[in-house]
């Protein structure tokens, strides 16, 4: 019994060298494949995800220029001169995998407005009502929730709202021309929006607030604070700038390089559209190298050093 128990042993031990020896380079194999599967797909994955200019396969690009392609009414309603679907269609129709991850176009649409949502300011009659978010998700309206703040001389916050250019500029070309105080606080109570071009490097563009020559509340103590901020020295182009927006009170959101600032900001190219008290960059040619270089537009030439 013993001799019999003796040999079922070496016997399986026998069994379980061979079957190990013929299964571990299939499992190998398998392994091999499943990581290389694995990796086609995350670089696919990673292609499709990165932005390409003018090219209508690539659904970042597709839906850069949806978002771009926009109309503000007189009342504030923005609107895009393409559907969902359309958008949908024309990403498929030029090879787009969209339909490999996404079950329809209202996806598509959902994924999109999360973009425009925080890209677009409230330009509502009454940006400080309550936002419909079904309708918003589920319908065809298109919604910004950027605000933006002043404060009077007696410290009272207030929402500013939107008025279409041509108002804006009759405020302050009325200003201009009487002096008159009333036309005056309706610029600093009002915003307004122009179009700008896309941008070719990164795909942004639309409409930007305010626009080129506009002096607000704002832009003026950004001015006054490049006159009032020191200096900290060659190379610190991005420290000072930040210094500047925390000297006027605006707040600033700092970044390793200027560069790296360009990259999380930049929302034009158009130089015919700066703001007053808009940030400008160099984006890492000639002397600035890879860091690149940031100022600090105060009308006609840049606030930097």
């Amino acid at each position: 019994m013993e001799d019999f128990k003796e040999a079922a042993k070496k016997a399986g031990k026998i069994i379980l060298r061979t079957v190990t020896t013929l299964l571990f380079p299939i499992i190998v194999i398998i392994c091999i494949i499943l990581v290389l599967v694995s990796a086609f797909v995350y670089f696919i994955t990673i292609d499709d995800g990165t932005y390409k200019e003018d090219d209508w396969s690539n659904v970042p690009y597709g839906a850069s220029a949806f978002s771009n392609e926009t109309t503000i009414s007189s009342d504030g309603s923005i609107s895009t001169s393409m559907t969902p679907q359309e958008l949908w269609d024309k990403l498929i129709e030029n090879g787009s995998s969209v339909a490999d991850y996404l079950d329809s176009p209202e996806e598509l649409a959902k994924l999109v407005k999360a973009e425009m949502i925080t890209k677009y300011p409230d330009t509502r009659p009454n940006p400080d009502e309550d936002i419909n978010w079904d309708d918003v998700i589920n319908g065809d309206s298109i919604q910004g929730i950027i605000k933006f703040k002043r404060a009077d001389t007696d410290g009272n916050k207030s929402t500013m709202t939107y008025v279409d250019p041509a108002t804006f500029q009759g405020y302050i070309d009325e200003y201009n021309s009487t002096g008159s105080e009333e036309a005056k606080q309706a610029a600093l109570s009002h915003f307004t929006l122009r179009q700008t071009a896309a941008s070719t490097s990164s795909g942004n563009g639309g409409a930007i607030a305010a626009g080129d020559g506009v002096m607000t509340d704002v832009s003026q103590a950004i001015i006054d604070a490049t006159n009032n901020t020191p200096w900290p020295g060659a190379q610190w182009c991005a420290r000072w700038v930040n210094d500047v927006y925390d000297n006027a009170g605006v707040g600033a959101c700092r970044h390793v390089s200027a560069y790296e600032s360009y990259k999380h900001h930049c929302i034009s190219t158009d130089m015919s559209a700066i703001p007053i008290g808009a940030s400008v960059y160099g984006t890492g040619s000639g002397q600035s190298g890879p860091y690149g270089h940031i100022g600090i537009y105060i009308g006609g030439r840049s606030g930097n050093r």
